[in-house]
């Protein structure tokens, strides 16, 4: 196998890339449907914000995108995702120096082994100098403690609230506090989506995922919350509190089957752009790309007809922050959230991500996406059973 071939930009290793024999392995005709669908051609592919299906046409003799009663040629080289997944196949670099964990070699040598080693020493320094800065500003404030060194987020400090007005009262609730639901209308719909098989009223805090911007402008916490009647093969629900500007919102959120996520690297891979951005230049790495403003998907309405949902990107920008998990007390580093709201009169508008481990590397964090709806704090009774902070 020949040595990787390393481009300072994207732009320059696209050009050599169209231009040599590389591209023609991956053909976009055939004189037969393939038995199996080629990897470079993914299911589905963005246009206009929107997603639409990669689908065979033997008319064409090769696969076309079907958007709305339209038949469009697909074209893998201007799709930015594919065309990086067949660039990398091919053994094509660009940007950063590659590391020995592609399995492939630079074929710059010394030269390259001694700019990787800068890279590394530069990377190391920041990363000492970022997290000393963040150590000294959480040091001394309410509600954030250290354990191994490590910043830890934890509920507001103080004795534990119990009227539900109080700002402090949801970001308290613990691991083991048992969640009563009064009105469960919403919470029914929730429960069908989620293809729960009993809709108990009663739900027990499994887990906690506390969160705090860097700044401290705003409080969170995602509470993972199973109902005391649930079946074996029930899926966790998932509740927020955000607390900003002394406001306290409520929702509740499933995850939806069938959505494939892993990575930002995962899901470029696979041809999975849908909730990306187009770079903006030709020089990036998958954390540089923003999430989309807009996406499309399928939900039921009110009257139980299911239709093509568009949520919308809150006006507020993507939240970054630290977090810890518990039980355990664990550290996530750093965290983002997307919130997006669909407009229409759905089941469930909200739409939520969460990317675990955000800042940490270029291929981004791990993502989590999802689907829920608002609930009202006097729709719950919270009776406190837990101690999640001796966790």
């Amino acid at each position: 196998m020949r040595r990787g071939l390393y481009f300072a930009t994207f732009a320059l290793a696209s050009r050599h890339f169209l231009g040599s024999q590389d591209s023609s392995k991956f053909p976009v005709t055939f004189a037969n449907k393939p038995s199996k669908r080629p990897y470079y051609i993914p299911k589905t592919t963005s246009l206009d914000g929107r997603q639409y299906p990669v689908v065979w046409s033997p008319k064409t003799g090769g696969y076309v995108i079907e958007k709305d009663g339209q038949v469009i040629a697909y074209g893998p080289m201007k799709d930015f995702a594919t065309q990086r997944l067949m660039m990398s196949r091919s053994g094509y670099f660009w940007g950063a120096v590659p590391s020995q964990s592609h399995g492939r070699r630079s074929s710059s040598g010394w030269l390259s082994k001694l700019i990787t080693l800068a890279v590394l020493i530069i990377m190391i320094a920041s990363m000492v100098v970022v997290f000393t800065r963040l150590k000294r500003k959480f040091s001394g404030q309410s509600g954030s403690r250290h354990r191994r060194g490590r910043v830890a987020v934890g509920p507001p400090s103080g004795p534990r609230q119990h009227e539900p007005d109080h700002p402090h009262f949801w970001l308290q609730v613990e691991v083991g506090d048992m969640i009563s639901v009064n009105d469960m209308q919403s919470w029914t719909d929730m429960l069908k989506a989620a293809n729960a098989s009993t809709f108990g009223q009663d739900f027990v805090v499994r887990s906690a995922l506390r969160m705090r911007a860097i700044d401290d402008h705003w409080q969170s916490a995602l509470f993972g919350i199973d109902q005391l009647s649930a079946m074996p093969g029930d899926q966790s629900l998932w509740m927020l509190v955000w607390r900003q500007a002394g406001q306290v919102e409520l929702s509740v959120y499933y995850t939806p089957k069938g959505i494939q996520l892993g990575t930002r690297a995962d899901m470029l891979d696979r041809g999975d752009n849908w909730l990306f951005e187009p770079p903006s230049g030709d020089d990036w790495m998958p954390n540089d790309l923003q999430f989309v403003h807009q996406v499309t998907h399928s939900g039921t309405n009110e009257s139980g007809t299911e239709v093509e949902q568009v949520f919308k990107q809150s006006a507020a920008p993507a939240a970054f922050g630290l977090a810890t998990a518990y039980p355990g007390n664990r550290s996530v580093r750093s965290l983002r959230l997307v919130r997006w709201r669909c407009p229409e009169a759905m089941h469930n508008p909200l739409m939520l991500l969460v990317e675990f481990g955000a800042m940490e590397r270029m291929e981004g964090g791990h993502l989590q996406l999802l689907l829920g709806t608002s609930v009202r704090p006097d729709e719950l009774d919270v009776t406190p059973l837990g101690a999640d902070r001796a966790a």
